[in-house]
C-alpha cells in the first residue's frame, strides 16, 4: 500500500506538477496583451463615437459673443424671445416685451 502511494505522488511529480514553466508564462502574457488589446479597442471605439462627439464644445476664440449667440439660435439651441434678450443684454438695450411697447 505505501509502495503504491510513493508510485502514485512519483508518477503525478512526473506529468507536469513543477509549476507553470516557460509555456505557462508566455500564456500569462498573451492574456495581458489580448486584454490591453480589447480594453484599447474600446476606448477608441468609445471616443469616435457619436455620441460623445456631440458633446458641447467651447466656441472657437475668434468668435465673439454675437456670433455665438446667433450660431446658437440658428442651430436651434435657443428660441427667439431667448436671443432677443440676450441680444439685447449685449447692446446694452434693454429688451422690448413681447406683444407690449
Amino acid at each position: 500500500m505505501e509502495t503504491d502511494l510513493k508510485e502514485t505522488i512519483s508518477m503525478m511529480h512526473q506529468y507536469g506538477h513543477h509549476g507553470i514553466g516557460a509555456w505557462g508564462f508566455l500564456m500569462i502574457l498573451g492574456m495581458l496583451a489580448f486584454w490591453a488589446l480589447l480594453i484599447a479597442v474600446g476606448v477608441t471605439l468609445y471616443r469616435l463615437s457619436s455620441a460623445h462627439a456631440h458633446l458641447p464644445t467651447a466656441p472657437p476664440p475668434d468668435q465673439d459673443a454675437e456670433q455665438v449667440l446667433s450660431r446658437r439660435f440658428a442651430a436651434g439651441e435657443i428660441d427667439e424671445k431667448e436671443y432677443t434678450a440676450r441680444l439685447a443684454v449685449l447692446h446694452e438695450q434693454p429688451p422690448r416685451r413681447p406683444g407690449g411697447s
